[in-house]
Parts: C-alpha cells; sequence; structure tokens
C-alpha cells in the first residue's frame, strides 16, 4: 500500500507491504489501521502535525 499524506505543509509518502495476512483478519481493515500509525510515529520522528 502506498499513501501519500501531508505532514508541516509538504507532502510525504508512505509504503507498507504485508506478506501474507492471517486467516480471518480484515486485510484492509489492518492496512489502514497501520498506515494511521505509520503517519502519527512520522509526525512525533520529524516534529510535525499529519494532516496539515
Amino acid at each position: 500500500m502506498v499513501a501519500r499524506f501531508s505532514c508541516g505543509g509538504k507532502q510525504r509518502i508512505i509504503t507498507l507491504y504485508l506478506a501474507q495476512i492471517a486467516k480471518g483478519r480484515d486485510g484492509v481493515r489492518d492496512m489502514i489501521e497501520l498506515m494511521r500509525i505509520a503517519q502519527k510515529r512520522y509526525g512525533q520522528l520529524y516534529a510535525c502535525t499529519p494532516g496539515k
């Protein structure tokens, strides 16, 4: 999954890859949640506010 988002007024791209999804898991929902976590963590590491 590749997602573009803004952080501190600059456009950023994050790429996530899952080789395998466990049986019974909702892969789309898991990817969305992982992307939210990655964006939040990116903002913490680089002192910017994701989405702004």
